[in-house]
This record gives C-alpha cells, structure tokens and sequence, in this order.
C-alpha cells in the first residue's frame, strides 16, 4: 500500500522558523496519519539512501533519493504496536513489535522496485513479541524483550540464511530492555534491575554476566558504544533523567565519568542515544534531537538541537521516539510520534568547556551541590562532593556564570570569556553563613531566575530586606512589561505571561537595595 504524503512547503517553513533549533537544519518532513515510533535507514548498492520507518500498524519505508522531498515506497502493514524496532543486515531489514507475530523480515535487495517479506517465529520457540533488536559486526542477530527465554536476550546467526536464522542460545538471567554488542560481548540496558550489564557471549550456549553498574535513574533504558570501546553511554527512560558516560576499560571497576541532562527542571525525558564520531546524537521526546559533543566524556555538553515537537518540554513520552544518525550523506533521520519523519543537516562543533571548583570563602571546605550556571544557555551543572563541575556552552564569546547553594550568598561571575574546543577554568568561593544564623538574614539580597532561559514559564526567587517591595520586568529596550507586588522577605514568583520572544530585565526595589537578573523567552 503506497501512502505518499507531499511535502507542503509552508509545513516546511513552519517548522523551519517555529521550533527550536541550533545546528541542525531542516531538510525534508513527511507527515503521517498514524503515530510513529523508531526508525533505522539502509543504502542500496547505488548509494540511494532509506528510511524505515515504524509505525504504530507497520513499518514504512521511505525513498530518500531528493532528501527535501522524502517519498514513501511501500507501507507493510502488521500488529498494531506502540514498539516497533528495526536493525538491518545486508540487505535485509528485521523489524520488531510487541503484539504477535515474531519478527517480520524484509529483503531490501530489489529497493526501489519491489521488497519481499517473511514473518520469523524461530519454529519452536514460538517467538510472538519482541521489544528490541541489535546486529553485531559478526552477523548475529540479538532479540532482547521477547515472550521467550525470561525476556532476556535470544541470539540468532544470519549468515548462514538470514530469513531463516539459526538458534544459537540465550541470556536468560535479567529481562533486557535493549543491548549492545562488540568483541563476543553484550552490554545489556537491563531495565527492571536498574542497572548496566557486561554479558560474556562467546559461548553462545553458555552467556556469563560479569558486571553490572545502577545507572543514575535504575531505568536503564538503551545503550550504545564508543567507537574506540573504551566508553559505554546509556539513557534513563524517566522524567528528568540522564544521559550518562562510564568507562569500561576495567570491567571490575565500571566508573561513571560524565553525564547530561537536557533542559534541567523541566522534567523532560531521554529516550534512546547513538554515538558517532565522537558525538552523542539523542532521540529526547518533548526536546526533539540533541547532539552533545562527548569529545570530553566527563564534560558531556548540547551543542545542536532540533525540537520537532510543539509540545512544552515537560514530562511525558510526546515528541522524538527515534533518531538515525548513521547515514552516509551524513543526514539524520528523525522520528516524531505525532509530526512525522525528519530528514535534518546537523553541523557537528566542539563545544566551550567551562570546568573549576567552588569552595566555602571561610572555611576552604569544599562545597557540593553548588549549581554553576552559564546564564543565558543550557550549560548547567551541579558540584559534586569534591566541589568540581563541569559544564560548557555552543557559542565562543563573553558570559556571566552564577554561582547558587542553598544556605550560601549567590555568586555572580561576570566578563567570562569562552573559546571553542578550548577548556576555561573558573574557581569560586560562596559565603555560607552559619547554621542557625537567623532565616531573613540568610535571604537578603538576592534575585534570580530559574530557568534564567524559558519557553512558558519561569520563576523568580527572591530574597530582601523589606516586607513590601516591587518586582519590574522590563524588555530590552526598556519598556515595562509586568509590575508585581511581594509582601514578605523571601518568596518566590511564577512568570508566565505571554511575553514575546526575547531578552528581559526582572528588577527588584526595596528600602535598602536594588536588585536585578536577565531572563530569556524563546
């Protein structure tokens, strides 16, 4: 069944000029009528680039020849399923779903002109659902999330008749959510165990597992590798969680080193992370596509985005499911549940890296849990407990870092010049008053916004010397925008006007100070 959509061109601009986006362009956009869920891609041997795309009754696949003018082949319809997954081997796609059926086979060899199909059941096993699939570089196909083998992991050779595959053992130990495998080893995201897994798969009859390390949320949700081996980088599917790096070069000894989280506060959620090239190219639901520059594993930093979704970033599992960033045109093929495929141009740039440590002024101490935040960009981090962070920004130029911890005088840095690919050390030292000194003392004198960059909403927090005073919001060229009246010492206001797009001046007047911070509407 050919569903073809055209391509409106103001959809297109649409796109192009509403949502969110920095380093990645649009290229093309074919709408659906049905949700989506992941995607993969295939070349042919004359180059002509594929998406496969899956849907919530099937899986599209989708010519790629004019990427502007993305053109649907052929739509194989099967169980309807909210899970689809797609791997493919030579030229053969294996398509995944969690409703019956076993997986379904497609020969991409006569691409454009025709495919052929099979459905796989695996005989005896009866293998009916499955959640996810992965091929690794010796041609064995892994089926993770499956209604056999405890839903653990069932491995399959393709080599000898990849529509008919041979049996060749199973991982039965965990349920495994996704996976992925190098060198005979599987490194499996085993979801409800919260945790990471190395699996030994020589023998595939016999899989051992020899490690395991909880990822921060203990909802390991996908996996995926560094080119050179030495890196393993997973996402939480949770609200706010993260995406985060560990070093598996000793595997008795599995150390995270570095982790991101997209828009803090928000309450977004990653879903699943590719590496390439020293990048880390996520599909994060409500944000759309993040690629975080993970040159530095320890210092994980969003240089490109595309938000394919209307949708706020919030909550929930809207938005970006799949991204395929493995294309030799160097294209990304991205999948949104509601707004369709997405054929985006990202430009991959190093970021500017802004690390140090903040310490107590009195007492030397260091001091964690201290959010440094490069004000007007997504670079943000917490101090761990050696009083260390680390965070960056896309864009060389001038900044100002603000300094905030609970119980502590906030700290403002202005005049901070970052470069590109280069690392800028900034150390800061807060004034923390002592325990029991009294509350109005401890919340004088401070006004700031979090987040300082919002797209609804954002609050104000304040603390002054006066029971009555008066917060402005101005816009850049000094127009008043929002007058607003606080009655106690220490407060907070919720910002959520409908202001336009653009730079703002929150400022603050009480009997014995004047106070001020910048805000952005995007």
């Amino acid at each position: 069944m050919n569903r073809q959509l055209t391509l409106i061109v103001c959809l297109c601009l649409f796109f192009t000029t509403v949502f969110a986006q920095k380093n990645i362009q649009l290229v093309g956009h074919l709408p659906y009528a049905q949700n989506l869920n992941d995607v993969w891609g295939y070349e042919d041997g004359l180059g002509n680039e594929y998406a496969l795309v899956g849907a919530v009754d099937g899986l599209s696949i989708v010519d790629l020849s004019v990427p502007a003018n993305p053109t649907e082949l052929f739509f194989i319809e099967g169980p309807n399923s909210i899970w689809r997954d797609i791997k493919t081997f030579n030229q053969h796609a294996y398509v995944s779903n969690e409703t019956a059926e076993g997986i379904l086979i497609v020969d991409l060899a006569a691409l454009p002109l025709s495919i052929d199909t099979v459905s796989f059941t695996a005989g005896s096993l009866n293998l009916q659902t499955v959640h996810n699939l992965f091929v690794d570089e010796n041609g064995i196909l892994y089926v993770f999330g499956s209604n056999v083998s405890s839903g653990g992991a069932v491995m399959f050779d393709l080599n000898t008749d990849p529509e008919s595959p041979d049996f060749l053992g199973n991982y039965t130990t965990s349920y495994v959510h996704d996976g992925y495998v190098r060198n005979d080893t599987l490194w499996s995201s085993e979801i409800y165990e919260g945790w990471l897994a190395g699996v030994d798969v020589t023998d595939k009859s016999n899989p051992t597992r020899f490690a395991t390390r909880p990822t921060p949320n203990n909802f390991a949700h996908n996996n995926w590798m560094s080119d050179d081996g030495k890196y393993m980088f997973t996402t939480d599917e949770v609200s706010s969680a993260f995406v985060t790096a560990y070093d598996i070069t000793d595997v008795n000894n599995i150390n995270e080193v570095g982790r991101y989280q997209s828009k803090p506060g928000t309450g977004v959620i990653p879903h699943n992370t590719f590496y390439l090239n020293e990048y880390l190219v996520t599909s994060y639901y409500k944000n759309g596509v993040i690629i975080t520059d993970a040159s530095r594993v320890n210092n994980l930093v969003e240089v490109a985005n595309f938000d394919t979704s209307p949708f706020v970033s919030a909550d929930g599992f809207n938005g970006c499911w799949g991204v395929y960033p493995f294309a030799n045109s160097g294209n990304l093929y991205a999948t949104d549940v509601e707004e369709g495929l997405f054929i985006l141009a990202p430009t991959y740039v190093n970021a500017c890296y802004l690390e140090g440590n903040v310490t107590d002024i009195n007492t030397g101490i260091n001091l964690n849990s201290v959010q440094a935040e490069i004000i007007g960009t997504n670079g943000i981090d917490a101090t761990n407990l050696l009083g260390e962070y680390k965070t960056g920004a896309v864009d060389s130029g001038l900044y100002v870092v603000r300094f905030v911890k609970n119980g502590c005088f906030s700290k403002y840095v202005t005049g901070v010049q970052l470069f590109t690919d280069s690392v800028v050390t900034l150390n800061a030292q807060l004034e923390c008053p002592p325990v029991g000194l009294d509350d109005k003392d401890l919340s004088t004198n401070y006004l700031y916004a979090n987040p300082t960059v919002f797209n609804n909403q954002t609050v104000l927090h304040y603390g002054i010397d006066d029971a009555e005073a008066e917060i402005f919001i101005y816009n850049q060229a000094g127009k008043l925008v929002l007058q607003l009246l606080v009655n106690d010492n220490n407060g907070s206001v919720e910002l959520s006007a409908p202001f336009a797009a653009g730079i703002y001046y929150a400022k603050i007047n009480s009997k014995n100070s004047q106070l001020s911070c910048q805000i952005v509407k995007q």
